[in-house]
């Protein structure tokens, strides 16, 4: 299995709102985590990115550290994005971004992505490419993962990240095979609609799977004929960090699709390991991916 992950990775620096805070890198690592802990022996994740020179150095030896992943991360002069992130309560956000690395072509990622068996491409910023060339990307890439992500928000001139409706959700949302979202971005592309409703009419644009992650609600999933809610299952322990369990869910379902398990088995695999996520702040080290992952997930 060879799984290309596309998308920004930011310099993150957090609050929380006992105070404390978390600076380090996040963006799409949260996923390429969560997919070096799924593979198996011959298992290959390739990680797309473009940042700043500034922090490449680290971020190079922070991937390394994982194994399994093979970078394919280029750089510009700068530091890149940077996320200034404040919690207001154990799910909701403020955020503001600032920064920014040039987007993608088609033709860069296609280049990238050449030889993997599926792609993940998660809009962690909204800027990794255009729709023009997302169309000609999703046309001959192959099976596709969209993480909707920030096509949700758009950037007053501070660069605080606002809710905005995306006029052209449906053209990026029809050309992925596996389709998601959460509860807030479900807001901008189907108002007023609630989850389990709402992912059988983005299931009829033309994904295979869709999921609508729904924090403390748990996560709605739908397949051809079928849609369910899994509800969250209480935590053991107070969690510590929401911050990337939407991206380590989608990774691991992702995984176990492709591993043929039927999508409810997969998606309860991959909310157990997105659970386990919120226990520490930052992405997951690879020592802290033994603990997150275990031999029935794999």
């Amino acid at each position: 299995m060879r799984i290309a992950l596309i998308g920004h990775i930011p310099h993150d620096r957090y609050q929380f709102t006992d105070g404390t805070t978390h600076t380090g890198f996040g963006g799409v690592l949260y996923g390429a985590a969560a997919l070096a802990g799924s593979m198996r022996p011959g298992d290959e994740v390739v990680l797309v990115s473009r940042v700043g020179d500034a922090i490449a150095p680290a971020i190079l030896a922070l991937v390394a550290a994982y194994g399994r992943i093979t970078p394919r991360i280029d750089t510009v002069p700068g530091h890149g994005w940077v996320v200034n992130a404040a919690y207001l309560d154990g799910e909701r956000r403020r955020e503001q971004l600032v920064g920014g690395v040039p987007p993608w072509t088609a033709a860069e990622l296609l280049d990238a992505v050449a030889g993997c068996d599926a792609v993940i491409l998660n809009m962690v910023t909204g800027y990794e490419l255009d729709l023009p060339e997302f169309r000609a990307f999703a046309a001959a890439c192959p099976l596709l993962h969209l993480d909707f992500h920030s096509l949700a928000l758009g950037r007053d001139p501070s660069g605080m990240r606002v809710p905005a409706r995306n006029p052209a959700a449906r053209e990026w949302c029809e050309r992925a095979r596996l389709l998601q979202m959460n509860r807030s971005e479900l807001r901008s592309v189907l108002p007023d609609v609630e989850p389990l409703d709402a992912v059988s009419t983005l299931l009829s644009w033309g994904p295979e799977w869709v999921a609508i992650t729904d924090g403390s609600n748990g996560v709605h999933v739908a397949e051809a004929g079928r849609a369910w809610n899994l509800a969250a299952v209480a935590p053991t322990i107070t969690p510590v960090d929401p911050t990337g369990c939407g991206d380590v869910f989608g990774a691991c379902l992702l995984v176990g699709l492709l591993r043929g398990l039927p999508a409810i088995e997969a998606s309860h695999s991959a909310e157990q390991v997105a659970r386990r996520n919120a226990d520490h702040r930052g992405v997951p080290t690879p020592e802290r991916l033994r603990e997150m992952f275990n031999p029935a997930i794999r």
